[in-house]
This record gives C-alpha cells, structure tokens and sequence, in this order.
C-alpha cells in the first residue's frame, strides 16, 4: 500500500450533481470493482493499481462559498475508508462545517462513520447514507472486498437513525439480477428515511473488471450483461425502474430513481 500526504489549497470543489463536495482522499482501499473512481489514477502520479494507493490531503484552508447550499462527502473516494481511524482528514472538516447552514451529505461503505455522530449532531442540517450494491456478503467480499460487511453497514445506519440523523441507503451500483433492491429495503426501512437508486454503469477499465467477476462467479448472467454494456439495450433499467417504484410505493418509502 502507498500512502503519501499531499498539500492542498482547496477545501471544496463545485460539482454540478452536487453542489459543492469534499474528497478528503485521492485513491480508495475499498477496491471495489465497478468503481466509476479509477479514472482518478489519470491526474496522479501513481503506476500502482485502483485501491493500492491512498493521498491523504493536508487541507490549509477551509474557506465555505457564500453561495455553497449543499456539501457532499465524497464523490470520487470514500471519507471514511479504513486510513481516515489514523487521519482523521474527514473528522477535521466536519468540525469546520459546524456553524455551515446549508445541508452536509456524507456517503460511505463504512461502520467507522459512527465515530462522529458527536459531530453530526452540532451541523444544522445533516444527512448520512450508507451505499449498498448487494446483500450476499459471499458476492460483497468479491466486488467489494474492502468495505465494511453489509450487517456493520446496517449496524452503522439504525445507531445514527437512533441518535436523531437522517439517514438513507444509496441502492448502488444496481448489478442487474444481483441487487435485490427489496430485501435492501424491507430490512432497513426502520431506521431510513429514503432511499435512491441508480444502476450499474461500466467502461473502462471497471466494465472489464466487472465482466470477468460476472464470468468467474455469475457466468449465467453474462448475456445479460452483454445486451446491456456491450450491446447497449436499456429495456432491462426500464422496466427496473418501473418496478423499484411500485415497490417503493406499496412499502411506503420515499425514493429517488437516477436511471
């Protein structure tokens, strides 16, 4: 594992999906195999792979645009991925944003996010959302061997919902007949407050990584898979989508639905 610390001048970055985001860390030890993120090797100077490098950023500042209504943590790496225990870079900017008026949306595959509900309950508008692409912890360890296990996830949700903070589910990636999306729900809209969904979009290096997970472990599915990424037929998502949304309205949940 390569870890170095770099000094950057910005805090914030302006994202037209989001507002404004903080990414605490260049590189992400969750290694996930669909992540959308690899791209992000291509501004390094890194020769090591996805997942076997980490930047910790030394933040100078932490100046807040007036204009700033909403800050995500973290678009392109995870804030509480297993080196934030030892720096602590995303605890740090959190106790800058108290006082901040606008909403903090937090996103991670991490139980260690509940080291800081102590913060979480002086920031006026807060929300918490953990990400989660499969129940099959056999499946989980493959795609994404290096996030917390999905029961820690859930753990990690219901004692933030218990502490008084929204929080949400991030059904996501949706891996076409691997997500259940339902089981997803019914086990955690107790303590959730919405969910979002969004689906599985490979190219690049992550669809061929995806593409040979699915052929190891899945080999079943991979004319599916092809139809959809090599193919580009959409009828699946369509009807997905549908289907999420019935679902969602008979359980009584509110949602969200980006594909």
């Amino acid at each position: 594992m390569e870890i170095q610390e770099i000094d950057v001048n910005s805090f914030l970055t302006k994202s037209k999906a989001f507002g404004h985001v903080f990414n605490p860390y260049r590189g992400c030890t969750h290694r996930c195999k669909y992540c959308y993120a690899h791209y992000m090797k291509d501004y390094t100077q890194h020769i090591e792979a996805w997942g076997d490098y980490v930047d910790v950023k030394r933040i100078q500042e932490y100046p807040i645009p007036k204009n700033a209504k909403r800050i995500m943590m973290s678009s392109v790496t995870d804030p509480y991925q297993p080196i934030e225990a030892k720096y602590k870079v995303t605890r740090n900017a959190l106790k800058h944003l108290i006082g901040f008026s606008g909403t903090v949306s937090i996103l991670t595959k991490s139980k260690l996010v509940v080291r800081d509900i102590d913060l979480f309950k002086q920031i006026d508008h807060v929300e918490v959302g953990m990400s989660i692409a499969t129940v099959d912890e056999k499946f989980r360890r493959i795609m994404e061997e290096g996030a917390s296990p999905i029961k820690e996830r859930m753990d990690a949700l219901k004692k933030i919902h218990d502490a008084g903070i929204t929080t949400y589910v991030f059904v996501a990636p949706i891996l076409p007949k691997l997500t259940n999306y339902k089981e997803i729900i019914r086990e955690s809209k107790s303590y959730v407050d919405y969910y979002m969904f969004d689906a599985l979009r490979l190219k690049g290096e992550n669809k061929k990584w995806v593409m040979e997970q699915i052929e190891k472990h899945a080999p079943t599915l991979l004319p599916l898979y092809h139809q959809i990424y090599n193919q580009g037929n959409r009828h699946y998502f369509e009807l997905l989508s549908k289907q999420i949304e019935e679902f969602c309205i008979q359980e009584k949940v509110e949602y969200q639905i980006f594909f």
